[in-house]
């Protein structure tokens, strides 16, 4: 759905798709907060009705490049759990 908006730079880059859920500065940190978090079994579940692409520079600095509003094209499914 969302090729046609792909910049055709990303074709020569290795570019994986994801939510970010933190930024660590050292893998020091980042093992602490796997040890602190490796436990928990809770279940986490939304409704996505925009992407956004954003792109951060060099200084770290957070421009969205586009956002795409997606259909809801599911309205009448049950919700599933």
């Amino acid at each position: 759905m969302l090729k046609a908006y792909k910049p055709s730079w990303l074709n020569n880059v290795e570019f994986m798709p994801h939510m970010t859920i933190g930024n660590f500065y050292n893998k020091e940190e980042l093992d602490s907060v796997y040890r602190d978090v490796g436990g928990i079994k809770d279940r986490f579940s939304t409704i996505v009705d925009m992407i956004s692409v954003e792109i951060v520079d060099e200084n770290e600095d957070s421009i969205i490049e586009m956002e795409v509003k997606l259909e809801d094209t599911q309205k009448d499914l049950p919700v599933m759990t």
